[in-house]
């Protein structure tokens, strides 16, 4: 794609090629829309209403198309985009092996935070596989703890909430961090923050 920028903002590029087709182009997506009407533009939208519903409302939120929507919310295009590529990663991955891997990589981090002298909080039976919750043991600063991680390995911790709070560390291995190199990333990073 060759042409002008003719708006650039934090959201999206606007450029318009050789040809006059405006292209819209989100900056948090790899996906382009192309309006190659130029001048005008018609959206033929299908929407479903339950046969409950109040019509006359309903024609209220969404509009007459004359004097266009009623409805406010902007779609978030780049968070539906990301959701795509999202579940993309998950069904290509499997959900049971995805399971396992989040599985694997909670059972080495526990593994590591022995041999520190760090345990979980909950116990095994209720503990949810991409997110550990670290008793932080007494005397230590946990949040000195949590700046040195972030300012040094650019990891970052979760504190406590509510009455757990100076308490505990939250440890969230998810997705592609479910791995043993963020595992031992965090261990080597804690090892020396905790010294």
């Amino acid at each position: 794609m060759a042409g002008a920028v003719e708006d650039f903002s934090l959201r999206r590029t606007t450029l318009r090629d050789h040809d006059g087709t405006v292209h819209f182009v989100p900056n948090v997506a790899s996906t382009v829309a192309s309006n190659l009407t130029r001048t005008w533009a018609r959206i033929n939208e299908n929407i479903s209403i339950a046969y409950e519903a109040d019509l006359d409302r309903a024609i209220a939120v969404i509009g007459d198309g004359a004097t266009g929507r009623t409805y406010h919310h902007t779609a978030p295009v780049g968070m539906v985009a990301a959701l795509d590529a999202a579940l993309g990663l998950v069904l290509d991955e499997g959900l049971e092996a995805r399971w396992r891997r989040h599985e694997q990589a909670q059972a080495l981090l526990i593994e590591r935070l022995a041999g520190l002298g760090l345990a979980p909080l909950v116990p095994a039976a209720e503990r949810l596989a991409p997110l550990t919750t670290i008793a932080v043991p007494p005397g230590i600063d946990e949040a000195a703890v949590r700046r040195r991680l972030l300012a040094e390995d650019g990891i970052e911790l979760g504190a406590g909430l509510g009455p757990m709070a100076g308490k505990v560390w939250r440890v969230g291995l998810m997705g592609v961090n479910a791995c043993p190199q963020a595992v031992d990333r965090l261990a080597a990073a804690l090892a020396r923050a905790l010294g």
